[in-house]
């Protein structure tokens, strides 16, 4: 058993539902609660940034991610269209989150939860389609 749970979670498609999954959850009313920060806590900006980065949007400053989530439905067809990152892009985003817990975010923010576990999934999808090619 433990060893098909191990194939499992190699499996890229996995990860990609699981990604596909936690982007459901985002809705506009969740996205505005965390557009709402003035100056986010500093987990919230790392998983925004990191998100921004798979997007194709690095910045790490709160106005630029702001702007991100301003338009939902644009932000959820890019959300929901990812299908190709650099190498370089998806690094760059795992090592944003890198140390961010999701316990520690969900306790400041259930939407920003679900875009954490959206990223990660996505990160995780990446590392392992590449490992196919």
């Amino acid at each position: 058993m433990e060893k098909k749970d191990a194939l499992d979670a190699a499996d890229p498609k996995l990860a990609l539902e699981e990604a596909k999954s936690a982007a459901s959850k985002l809705d506009a009313k969740s996205l505005c609660e965390v557009k709402s920060y003035a100056k986010p806590p500093p987990p919230v900006q790392q998983v925004l940034s990191a998100l921004a980065i798979l997007l194709g949007r690095p910045s790490k400053e709160w106005k630029d991610l702001k702007v991100m989530m301003a338009n939902y439905t644009s932000l959820m067809k890019a959300v929901r269209e990812l299908s190709v990152c650099a190498p370089d892009r998806v690094k760059e985003a795992k090592k944003m989150v890198e140390g961010v817990t999701m316990d520690k975010v969900k306790m400041i923010s259930i939407a920003a939860a679900d875009i954490l576990c959206y990223v990660l999934a996505m990160v995780r999808y990446f590392e392992l389609s590449s490992r196919e090619d």
